[in-house]
């Protein structure tokens, strides 16, 4: 188990991390407020532009910072789902796919069965009621719900924004592991992507320009 982090001492601290080891990381009941704005569960490829040319000093930088996690290689770096640091300055690529034989194991499902019989019910359910994909995706979501509801204090407060991919599926995760009652709103947020103003429908169809944020 890594060390303890002490949140008195980390105001205005970045960490750039998977969430869930940092989370593992946090006292009990020490959390006021989290926002999470995870992958959308799209199963798609996700290809953006990178920042411009690393300088040799940048690179070093980068890979001091991979070699304290234990990323010493692209291979590693692929394992905790990001990219490994190069000097080309070309493109970034985020596979937003679950592959459910790949990411879940079934001793954690169990240990999951025992803990959290709900959401061990959710992720079943959703194999079967819409793909293995999805409920891949949920359990990976489920993981990292569990340790936020652990380190949130009683007064704090969670939210968790998502769209239409698996929102249903993560309302009843919430549910689940935070309790229906505790559920304060649904807030929908309109997008206006093309930046037109008016009627975002399409002529036969009504348009998906709404992102849901669960509180």
């Amino acid at each position: 188990m890594s060390e303890r982090l002490n949140t008195e001492d980390l105001n205005r601290t970045v960490f750039i991390s998977d969430n869930l080891p940092f989370l593992e990381r946090l006292d009990n009941e020490s959390v006021d407020l989290v926002v999470i704005d995870p992958p959308f569960g799209k199963t798609q490829t996700f290809v953006g532009k990178l920042r411009p040319p690393l300088t040799d000093g940048e690179f070093r930088v980068e890979r001091e910072l991979m070699d304290s996690w234990g990323v010493y290689d692209p291979a590693s770096a692929y394992e905790f789902g990001i990219e490994y640091p190069d000097q080309t300055g070309t493109t970034a690529k985020f596979e937003d796919i679950w592959n459910f034989r790949r990411l879940v194991f079934e001793d954690d499902l169990e240990r999951l069965k025992q803990t959290h019989p709900a959401a061990w019910w959710l992720i079943h359910s959703t194999r079967y009621t819409h793909s293995d994909g999805t409920a891949a995706y949920i359990y990976f979501m489920v993981q990292r719900m569990i340790e936020i509801r652990r380190v949130l204090k009683a007064t704090g407060s969670v939210y968790l924004h998502c769209d239409h991919e698996a929102n249903a599926y993560l309302r009843q995760m919430m549910d689940a592991i935070f309790g229906a009652r505790n559920l304060r709103n649904e807030i929908s947020w309109r997008r206006n992507e093309s930046g037109a103003k008016g009627s975002q429908h399409a002529p036969k169809s009504w348009g998906n320009n709404v992102d849901t944020i669960l509180f």
